[in-house]
């Protein structure tokens, strides 16, 4: 009897060694002891989900820890409650130290080195796209020259972002930290960069995470063709509407409903201002103000100010317009010549400015207030 309770003692043994053992050693600061932490796998792609925990700890003295064996490696959430609100974490054989009180960090084991890096570089594109937002650049790019270097270090940023996934995801793509990652650059990443390897996502890993995420990749698919196709015919518009090019005419409502020729005004008027502007950037009506105000003394002498709104409702033009009391003629017809207008003359940024000369010829181009305010000093 001994003998068979000893063999089977061996075989329970043999058994749990089969599974890898692993530990995580958490702290969470920012929450009171006896607050219940979750360890749950990595399922969730929506707000509204519910995590399933597989374990459960208690925060004591801001710490608390999950061990268990595990049958492979995967990628989990530990959270403070059964919804967003945790940091992610690689469970595998090993010792990881995970902290949650600030921000999220977790080492230990080469799997959670991994996910830490990714994370970081992730945070930055994130981070810096943020800093590029126009309600933002202004206040933290004061001149044109240094929103034009944030903005090239963005791009530099991205297209290393690119590189950097597409390393990890090939190296990875046959388990769940690959999965993980891939799922996750969704919107970070380049959509072109992504595809190819949505294609090679093993059956057993194409659960409802990357369903989800190949809907939006190929969202953005779309849109990033789109706009490519776009750049690529304002590059050719930008060509045939640059300094020296004679100006494209067209026929747009002004704000109280009128008809009018932009010939009519160009040929009317010594030089004429052209801006392209919407009420909704912020900064293009900030820059718009500020040529009016250059451009009202010079009136006298011949010059016309006229803006084209690419607002898709009148009324706000109309409202900002007022608001600000902004001079000239404003031109703004959402269904049927705005857009066209701007894709005519291959704008691709707002405020976009070009003047004009009475004979129709194109005498600068720019998006700089400043370069705008040295043009007319020269002409007047």
């Amino acid at each position: 009897m001994k003998r068979a309770i000893y063999i089977l003692s061996l075989l329970f043994l043999v058994t749990a060694c089969d599974k890898e053992s692993y530990k995580i050693n958490g702290i969470h600061k920012a929450v009171p002891d006896g607050t219940v932490m979750y360890l749950s796998p990595y399922v969730v792609f929506d707000v509204d989900d519910i995590l399933v925990p597989v374990d459960s700890a208690v925060v004591k003295n801001g710490r608390f820890k999950f061990s268990g064996t595990l049958e492979k490696p995967g990628v989990y959430f530990v959270s403070s409650s059964r919804v967003i609100d945790g940091g992610f974490v690689v469970v595998e054989p090993g010792k990881v130290r995970l902290d949650l009180s600030g921000r999220t960090s977790r080492h230990g084991t080469a799997g959670n080195e991994q996910l830490d890096r990714f994370l970081n570089e992730k945070e930055k594109i994130i981070a810096m796209r943020g800093m590029c937002d126009p309600a933002i650049l202004p206040a933290i790019a004061q001149t044109p020259s240094v929103r034009d270097s944030v903005a090239t270090m963005l791009s530099l940023a991205e297209i290393v972002f690119d590189l950097y996934v597409s390393k990890e995801v090939e190296e990875n793509i046959e388990n769940d930290l690959g999965h993980f990652m891939l799922t996750q650059s969704v919107g970070i990443a380049s959509p072109e960069k992504l595809a190819g390897f949505f294609e090679r996502v093993p059956e057993r890993l194409r659960d409802k995470m990357y369903e989800s995420r190949l809907v939006q990749l190929n969202r953005l698919w779309d849109a990033h063709s789109a706009k490519e196709s776009y750049m690529e015919n304002a590059y050719k518009a930008v060509q045939e509407t640059s300094v020296g090019k004679k100006y494209i005419n067209f026929e747009m409502n002004d704000i109280s409903g009128g008809k009018r020729l932009f010939s009519d005004i160009v040929t009317d008027s010594e030089y004429t201002v052209l801006c392209f502007w919407g009420a909704w950037n912020e900064n293009s009506l900030a820059s718009l103000c500020e040529i009016d105000k250059m451009a009202l003394p010079y009136i006298k002498d011949g010059l016309s100010l006229v803006t084209v709104s690419l607002d898709t409702d009148v009324d706000e033009c109309k409202k900002a317009v007022l608001k600000n009391d902004i001079s000239g003629t404003h031109l703004c017809n959402p269904k049927g010549g705005s857009a066209e207008v701007a894709s005519a003359y291959g704008i691709y940024e707002l405020p976009h400015v070009l003047v004009i000369n009475r004979e129709g010829t194109i005498l600068l181009r720019t998006a700089s207030v400043n370069d705008v305010k040295s043009k007319l000093a020269e002409l007047f």
